[in-house]
């Protein structure tokens, strides 16, 4: 990420405080109402030259007439907030930590380490006997 931020020459701080207008500003401050108080139109000054410009993704006209629209607010705030760690996308496990060990599972876990041992007896040694060579206590 912090590389695609690098090509787009934008910092991480930089990239955060944008989304962070984006998050904050409502794209009804690209409107203003109209002089006999009957609706609203397009405020051009800050469409074009505004502070929060940079916040309009698009404008259309149609048949209602000129649509600006922003950037998606929430998904702003959700990038926001995965930066700074305040949403975790993993599951608790809501099982104790103190739960007894079965006579069983550890008999198996047992089997299953001197399978390994066995299996791997040659590559165990010979380990053990660079370590002793090398000095290194066990």
């Amino acid at each position: 990420m912090n590389a695609l931020l690098q090509q787009a020459g934008l910092g991480r701080e930089e990239c955060l405080a944008r989304l962070g207008r984006i998050a904050r500003v409502s794209i009804v401050e690209f409107y203003r109402a109209c002089e006999d108080g009957h609706g609203v139109v397009v405020d051009w000054h800050q469409v074009l030259e505004g502070e929060h410009r940079d916040v309009i993704r698009e404008i259309r006209i149609g048949a209602q007439g000129v649509e600006i629209r922003g950037y998606d607010r929430l998904r702003a705030l959700e990038w926001i907030g995965k930066s700074r760690g305040l949403f975790v996308d993993s599951v608790v496990d809501e099982q104790s930590l103190e739960r007894p060990i079965s006579q069983a599972a550890l008999a198996q876990a047992l089997q299953q380490l001197w399978a390994y041992r066995r299996a791997n007896a040659q590559v165990i040694e010979g380990r053990r006997e660079r370590e002793r060579r090398a000095g290194i206590a066990q």
